[in-house]
This record gives structure tokens, sequence and C-alpha cells, in this order.
């Protein structure tokens, strides 16, 4: 522990010494070569007044970032039952469906947050899904999709940035976005998701300032598109949203008759397509339009659970004792939350959460002089309130993860460059202090977005290169010919968050095939269906090196050979 403590004040110190260092720099050449710094203000005018130029910049940093890191923070292994089950939303959407036909013995496939009736299907709406099924229908790999993704958040991000604030800074805005959220982390090395959906707030929240001073259906249209992106994405996150569009069309067309009302309808449009791909997503994964997959999954495996206020979801019959576990879990976060003090200490823990992820000491300052500045301006006020009313809706759902928060990622930036700006300006006795000051949190937010690089740097090894069991068993199938069948044991005490079923949208085509083991009787079916396929047997309890020896079987065994 004191090692760890150790080398964090080393890189802690490292950190604002560069910090400190380039706002010195910056304001050592602006007293020795004023002229110098007024061209170079001039040209970046000229340049922010190319607002898609700036766009683009701000788009191509954190692809350009992440591709450059890729070798020292790369993209981990999926791990978690999200990223996996993301991973199949894309893969059902790479072969052109929305769902996939119920396997013949889709008992030894079940899996949390995975469908096998009516269809076999993951139960996560398809806006993140389909950012990762672009790359993988672009380039073979859904991590193309996510670092594009990367790329619109701070590109989005920029764009709104230039309905609120002076060009110069919605560029900065922008750019602090790619390197702070963008290019190492959760965010940017998980296939979690959180950029999509900031792409989409960041839309509604670009289009607000533009929408109210124009009253354009070009810009109610985008309004209304980036609400769609989150709603696939993150629906219950996007009804405060939904509301606050609501409320700022009621404002400008609510008295409105006639052809002044056709104003509505690019919006209209947009909304008539996001419900009809929500009803037919439902319909082609649960058979009704109405009845959607997290309901189903409630009925089938008795999670997630719900909000709180909400009925608590029975147990269903559980087949499976990793997916009662889970069901265990979700039902104690949601009974820990039953009195007061335990939900005021989680609410904290949340907050605590976002200012880690979002805020942290670098932003801190800024955030708090534009929230001071917010209350005397009523364009920042009502987003502030807005973000409160989005957490408190948060609030009430007894799981919290940063990504949750993502559509108001852009909000938050602009408080960050209103607060900025807002310090840049204070210069007592004529002397640039705020300035250097702002230059300082800036370059000291972009050096501690890298602290996992730096952390990996200074232990000499890669953590997310390093295979989890499962992902040790793929890689080594993978270098051998043929397809595979791959039986997983889970112990009476294995843990659901090491989860080895998971399978791609086809699974017959799948050259590994990850299945339950549920004793020679039920085994045998599948060991004849994959007859032609090599046969594995996994422990998934066990903890020894791992090994493989193939064997070719025209007659399935009550016994495998054995991965342990």
């Amino acid at each position: 522990m004191g090692a760890l403590a150790s080398g964090y004040l080393v890189f802690l110190s490292g950190e604002v010494a560069v910090s400190i260092l380039v706002a010195l720099l910056c304001g050592l050449v602006w007293r020795l070569r004023p002229a110098a710094m007024l061209r170079a203000h001039g040209l970046l005018k000229r340049l922010t007044g190319r607002a898609w130029l700036c766009v683009l910049i701000s788009a191509a940093l954190p692809i350009a970032g992440r591709l450059a890191l890729s070798s020292i923070a790369p993209q981990r292994y999926p791990v978690t039952h999200d990223e996996y089950v993301h991973l199949l939303v894309a893969d059902t959407i790479a072969h052109g469906r929305l769902a996939n036909p119920s396997h013949l013995l889709g008992e030894h496939f079940e899996t949390i947050y995975v469908l096998q009736h009516p269809s076999y299907a993951a139960i996560y709406p398809i806006g993140q899904g389909a950012v990762f099924a672009l790359g993988q229908l672009i380039t073979g790999k859904p991590l193309a999709g996510h670092i594009l993704s990367l790329g619109l958040m701070a590109g989005a991000v920029c764009w709104m940035l230039y309905g609120w604030v002076s060009p110069e800074w919605a560029l900065a805005g922008g750019i602090l976005t790619g390197l702070v959220y963008g290019v190492a982390g959760e965010w940017a090395t998980t296939y979690l998701g959180g950029p999509a959906a900031a792409f989409g707030g960041a839309l509604v929240f670009g289009a607000f300032p533009r929408f109210a001073k124009t009253g354009r259906a070009r810009d109610a249209a985008i309004m209304v598109a980036g609400w769609s992106a989150v709603w696939l994405i993150r629906p219950a996150e996007s009804l405060p949203i939904a509301a606050a569009i609501g409320l700022e069309l009621w404002r400008r067309f609510g008295s409105a008759r006639g052809k002044k009302l056709l104003g509505l309808a690019p919006a209209g449009i947009v909304v008539l397509a996001t419900a009809g791909i929500t009803l037919l997503h439902n319909w082609r994964v649960t058979g009704s339009p109405l009845l959607l997959p997290y309901q189903l999954e409630q009925r089938e495996q008795g999670v997630p659970q719900g909000f709180l206020g909400m009925r608590i979801v029975p147990p269903p019959h559980f087949r499976f004792s990793d997916i009662r576990e889970m069901y265990d879990m979700q039902l104690g976060m949601r009974e820990s939350l039953a009195s007061w003090p335990d939900f005021l200490r989680e609410t904290r823990n949340r907050l605590s959460e976002i200012w880690r992820f979002f805020v942290n000491y670098h932003f801190s300052l800024p955030i708090a002089i534009a929230l001071w500045i917010s209350w005397c301006k009523p364009p920042y006020r009502r987003l502030a309130i807005l973000c409160a009313a989005g957490f408190a809706l948060s609030s009430l759902y007894p799981f919290f993860f940063t990504r949750y928060f993502a559509p108001y990622l852009g909000v938050f930036v602009l408080f960050v460059v209103v607060g900025l700006r807002a310090l840049s300006g204070w210069a007592p006795r004529g002397r640039a202090l705020g300035a250097l000051l702002a230059i300082t949190l800036a370059s000291f937010a972009a050096c501690k977005s890298l602290r996992d690089v730096e952390r990996w740097l200074e232990q000499g090894r890669r953590p997310y290169q390093q295979p989890t069991p499962r992902h040790a068993v793929e890689r080594q199938l993978d270098a051998i010919p043929g397809r595979h069948l791959v039986l997983v044991h889970y112990g009476p005490h294995h843990s659901f968050y090491q989860e080895w079923i998971y399978n791609g949208a086809d699974i017959d085509g799948s050259k590994i095939v990850w299945a339950r083991d549920l004793g020679p009787e039920k085994n045998r079916d599948l060991l004849r269906y994959f007859a032609s396929r090599s046969i594995w047997y996994v422990n998934a309890d066990d903890s020894a090196p791992v090994r493989a020896a193939p064997a070719q079987l025209a007659q399935p065994p009550p016994d495998p050979p054995s991965i342990n």
C-alpha cells in the first residue's frame, strides 16, 4: 500500500508540475513575444470561424489518441455481462437481424440478460449495439465502432458549445472532451458504452439555444434526433430530456396553428421513426410490440429489478445457481435502499462518483464558478435544473454507473468552459493570473486523464491485455484449426460475475460454441448435435493453468476431455 501511495504521489506531482510548466511557458511567450501571441490568436480566430473544421478537429483528436495509445492502453477483453450483451446486439444487427431464431438446445446457452425464447436475443436496447455493429460491418471488428463513437462524442460537444459560447471556447471544450474522456479510462477502453449516449445528449443541448433563438424546424429535428439516440441506448435516462424538449416545443409552438405547426413535421418524423424501431425491436425479440425485452427477462430470470417504488420482481423458477445469485444480488441492492439513511448514503456515493468522473479536482473550481453564474442566467439555470432532475430519477434505480449519466456530459463540459472563461478574465493589477490558472487546470485535466497509462507504464504491464480464463481458452482454441464446442461446468460456488456462456448471433456458425454442462444425460443431445466439432470440457472454478487436448469424436462420451 505504501508503494502504491508513493507512486500515486509521484505521478500526481508530475502532473501538477507539467500543468504549471505549460501555463508558465504560455505566460512567458505572452510576456516576451506578445506580437507572436497576437498572430497566433488571429490564426485561432480564423480557424474557429470555420465551425465544421473545428468539429472535425475535435472528433479526430480522441480517435487519433486512442489509436496511438492502443499498444499502451489497449481495449480490454469483454468481461462484464453488459459488454457481452452489447456485443451480442452488435453481432445480431451485423447479421441483418434484430433477433435470432431460438436454438433447439437453448437450455445449454442460457445466460444472464439473454433470452432464449421466443427468440435468441439480448434484452438491451439496440442503440449501443448498433454503434458496435457499424464498426463490425465496416472493419470486421466492433472496436472500430467504439472508437468512432469517441470521435462523435467530442465533435458533437464542440458543435454544441458553438451554440452557447464563443468559437474559441467551443473549440477548447471539444478538445478537452476528447482528451479527458475519450483517450483512456472506462469509456475509452471498454465495451460498456457512454460515448454514444453523450453524443446524443450533446445534439440535444446544442440544438436547444439554436432552436430557442430561431425556432427553425432543422434545429427541432436535431434536438429530437439527439433524444432518440439517448432513448435507444438509455431509455429511462432519456425521460427528463424528453420532458425538457416537450416544454421547449410547447413554448415555441403551443399556440401555433396551421402552417406554423408544419415546423414540427421533421421532428415528428424522427419521433415516429424512433417509435417504429422500438416497437419493431420489441416484436422481433419478444413477439409483442408492447412487451419490452427486459420485461420478458424479468419473468424468465427475475432481473433486472425496477425503480424504487415499483413492484419488486418476484423470483421465478431458477434452473441455474449463477442466475439465482444475480437475482439475489439485485434484490439485495434494491432492499438496501429501503430506509432513508441508506438511501441518502447511496445518494452521496453516487454524487461522489459523478464528481470523480466528470469533475474531479481539476474542474471543481470552474464548475463552482459556472454554477454561481448559472443562477444569474436562465438558460444555464435550466440546464443545471435538468441535470438535477436526471440525477433525481437515476437515484431511484438500485444501480448506478457513470455511463448512465453520459447524456449530460455536454452540460458538464459547457459549465467547465464557462467557468474557465470567467476565471481567465481575472487579472488583479493587470496580471493575467486567471488565464494562467485556467491553462494550468485544463492541462492538469488532460494529464490526469492519462493516469491509467501512467499506472500501466509504472507497473510494466498491460492489465487489459491479461486474458481472463475464458479468453485464455478462446485464444488457445482460435489457434487450432476446425470448429469447437466447449462444455462449461459451474460448481455450486461459482461467481456469477465470471460468466463464460456468451455466444455470437449465429451459434451454429461460430468457430467456438460455449455451452453449459447439464450432466451426461442432457449433454448427450448437445454432443450429438455438434458431433462434427472438437469437444472440450472446462471447469470454470478450477484455477489451475489452462491446458487443452482435442478429441474428434464420432460418438459423444459421458466425460469429454478437459481444459482445466
